[in-house]
């Protein structure tokens, strides 16, 4: 009985990591966007940003985390890009079915002040590929942070991230503070290292 229920967990264990295998993670490059429509910008992609930090941002209309992310999307961007920081932000409907038009998703964004590119990933085809594929997920508002050679090294796995405090709200500020800090740090390291070259 023993024998039989260990050889059980292994198969699960097998079957487990066999499907993570495919999950990106810090420490991978990240992979070239799948052809997408985008508002603000000509299409994007992460093979010609190479030398820029990107900063990438999955969101949709109606979601309140990515509501009240948008504060820090816009201040980074106003703060940092100049610095070298680009800011994609790739929206995605939901549910998958509801499908607004270009207006809709140009009024949000009119909204919310964005002036870094909008990628419309409406099938959720670049989603799907970076991060819903491999393992059931909390969230789709997921953030990838790359260095300038692509890499990823941080990644934010959804929810918000703001720097107003608000109780109940105390990860969302120490979310942003770290996803701040790391920023600053890769676009002085890169500055010091442009300006010894």
């Amino acid at each position: 009985m023993c024998k039989w229920i260990s050889g059980i967990l292994w198969i699960i264990l097998i079957s487990v990591s066999c499907g993570n295998k495919d999950c990106i993670t810090t420490g991978d490059n990240f992979p070239e966007l799948l052809p997408i429509d985008w508002i603000q910008a000509p299409p994007q992609s992460i093979l010609k940003l190479k030398g820029k930090i990107i900063l990438i941002r999955w969101w949709t209309d109606g979601c309140e985390y990515c509501y009240r992310s948008s504060d820090a999307l816009n201040e980074w961007y106003q703060k940092y890009h100049e610095s070298g920081l680009e800011i994609l932000g790739i929206y995605h409907p939901k549910p998958l079915e509801r499908q607004p038009s270009d207006e809709e998703i140009r009024s949000y964004i009119f909204d919310k002040g964005f002036k870094f590119p909008i990628g419309l990933d409406l099938q959720w085809q670049n989603l799907n590929m970076v991060w819903l594929h491999c393992t059931k997920r909390s969230f789709t508002s997921v953030s990838f942070l790359l260095n300038r050679t692509g890499r990823i090294i941080y990644i934010h796995e959804g929810g918000e991230y703001h720097k107003i405090f608000q109780k109940g709200h105390e990860q969302c500020v120490t979310d942003y503070n770290k996803l701040d800090s790391i920023l600053r740090v890769e676009l002085d390291t890169s500055t010091i290292i442009e300006k010894s070259k």
